[in-house]
């Protein structure tokens, strides 16, 4: 565990010196971002913008991890839910790309294939690990292979889908993810799971990295080729720590992202066109209220940051540092 800091710094060199020769070989291609026509206004201009920089810090995490680590199942588990999550998010992407428009698979397909997708590492803690119960906050269980199944599934496709949904202004998800990445490197460390604490480290420097190139005004976009990765990372640590819960709170941010969108369409339906937002997902409805967009993901990103501490101040305490 001594060489865990040099994962983080290689992922970040390895992005940094890539990410320029990725961004330019993707405008030659002419891979540009779709931007849907009923977003705000101030977001067309950013039509064009190269796009699936998110295969960048993903490859290079991936490259910087595994030349530290040691192999083992864990991080052979953890790496293909990353990678599962990267192959939709490609396949999505380039189906956009050759439509010429924002959507790429449909909803159903992109359901079906993260719901397998999180059969693997749902069947790797009951059958790897032993876990049969799920325990919720004030000690109540769900006992059963089957429910740690389910819940192992919808932890993947939940996750992967609000990481998707967050990523919609420059430098959101990207900067709002590294605090609970920073969370789960943590917990990692204080169970002695070198998997998830090299893995959550190799995709903080590959963030940090990206960063440099996606913060407002971004010159590339991370796609659904890094958005679902993302996910399926932090869904995966969650699922190998046996803190699947505890990633509602220090993922609140994503969750409150899905949740403004599942609250604006049952609400459009229920009332027949009335919204409970300006748009949504949330970070829209705040810069349609006359927020600037830097101002909306500064604030999203100390909000993913308090959250985190707060986990850790619930979770923490029995741990020894």
């Amino acid at each position: 565990m001594s060489d865990m800091y040099w994962v983080a710094i290689l992922s970040l060199g390895l992005t940094l010196l890539s990410m320029p020769g990725f961004i330019k070989w993707v405008a030659r291609r002419g891979w540009g971002q779709e931007i849907r026509p009923e977003g705000p206004a101030d977001h067309q201009v950013k039509a064009g913008t190269p796009t699936m920089g998110g295969s960048v810090f993903v490859l290079s995490a991936f490259l910087a991890t595994w030349f530290v680590a040691t192999p083992s199942v864990e991080l052979a588990v953890l790496w293909l839910v990353i990678l599962g999550g990267f192959a939709i998010g490609l396949m999505d992407d380039l189906t956009a790309l050759m439509k010429k428009q924002n959507l790429g698979l449909k909803a159903r397909q992109k359901l079906v294939l993260q719901g397998l997708l999180g059969l693997i590492p749902a069947a790797y803690t009951v059958w790897g690990k032993g876990v049969t119960s799920i325990v919720f906050p004030g000690g109540y269980e769900l006992k059963g292979w089957a429910w740690v199944l389910a819940v192992g599934v919808l932890v993947v496709v939940a996750t992967t889908n609000s990481v998707n949904l967050a990523d919609g202004m420059d430098g959101l998800a990207s900067g709002a993810a590294i605090p609970t990445l920073g969370f789960f490197a943590l917990v990692g460390l204080c169970q002695g799971q070198s998997a998830v604490v090299l893995t959550a480290l190799g995709f903080i420097g590959g963030l940090l990295g990206f960063l440099w190139f996606n913060s407002y005004p971004a010159k590339v976009f991370m796609g659904d080729t890094g958005s679902l990765a993302l996910g399926g990372a932090l869904a995966g640590m969650a699922l190998l720590t046996a803190r699947p819960v505890m990633l509602v709170l220090v993922g609140g941010l994503f969750v409150a992202e899905a949740l403004s969108v599942i609250l604006q369409v049952s609400y459009f339906k229920a009332t027949k066109g009335k919204r409970i937002f300006k748009m949504s997902p949330l970070h829209h409805h705040f810069a349609l209220s006359g927020m600037h967009e830097v101002n909306v993901v500064m604030r999203f990103w100390l909000t993913s940051l308090f959250l985190a501490l707060l986990g850790l101040y619930f979770w923490g305490q029995g741990c020894q540092w």
